[in-house]
């Protein structure tokens, strides 16, 4: 099953309502994201800190959740600061850094991990159930809901599977490199991964077990 780590907790922020937590998360995602003064932005971020703080969340794993950001943020600021137009801080032959794109790497970056922070803390507190029944009691579609938690169990039995045939693999004596016989093993790992997963028999009756509609 994936790992839900944030989900148990016995926090403010995990006592409240899928419901409202939805909401919340939608609109100050929005607000943070639309606004245009950076002082405005810091003010956000401030506010997505706190709700880590009201949630009890490990800075540590927080901190790991934002890699990937940091990866494209990384990207943004070696060049934004080189190709947006603007009054000249510092040049070097053609190399050339603008105040605006400072400033505009500067909104970026706050509003991007605001944005992650805000759904780490109000929407990644919550188990997917939770967060099926939530959407079905803001009247998102029922289509949508049985699609997200469809998806989630998939992912999850197809990640059981891939364990288990790996497991077997090594067991068997299966050592990976960079030859044929590696590629074919995974490949046929891979048909027999999708075969496996393939098997819907339990996953309705989890959803109905899961998700309570009344």
């Amino acid at each position: 099953m994936i790992e839900e780590k944030f989900a148990y907790g016995r926090s403010f922020i995990h006592g409240l309502d899928p419901k409202t937590r939805i909401i919340a998360s939608i609109a100050l995602s929005f607000a943070a994201a639309l606004c245009d003064n950076i002082y405005i932005a810091t003010g956000y971020f401030i506010i997505s800190i706190i709700l880590i703080a009201m949630a009890g969340l490990n800075p540590i794993d927080v901190i790991h959740r934002l890699k990937p950001l940091f990866w494209f943020l990384l990207m943004i600021w070696i060049i934004l600061p080189l190709t947006f137009d603007g009054d000249i801080m510092y040049r070097f032959h053609w190399f050339k850094i603008t105040e605006q794109g400072i400033i505009l790497c500067c909104k970026i970056t706050i509003k991007s991990i605001t944005i992650l922070l805000i759904f780490t803390a109000l929407i990644a507190t919550m188990t997917v159930a939770s967060l099926g029944n939530g959407l079905h009691r803001l009247y998102v579609p029922d289509k949508m809901v049985f699609l997200l938690l469809m998806s989630y169990r998939y992912i999850a039995v197809i990640e059981e599977e891939y364990k288990r045939l790996l497991r077997a693999a090594k067991f068997r004596g299966f050592n990976p490199k960079t030859n044929l016989h590696s590629y074919k093993t995974f490949a046929y790992l891979a048909g027999m991964l999708f075969v496996r997963a393939s098997v819907p028999g339990h996953v309705v009756p989890w959803i109905q077990s899961k998700v309570p509609y009344s």
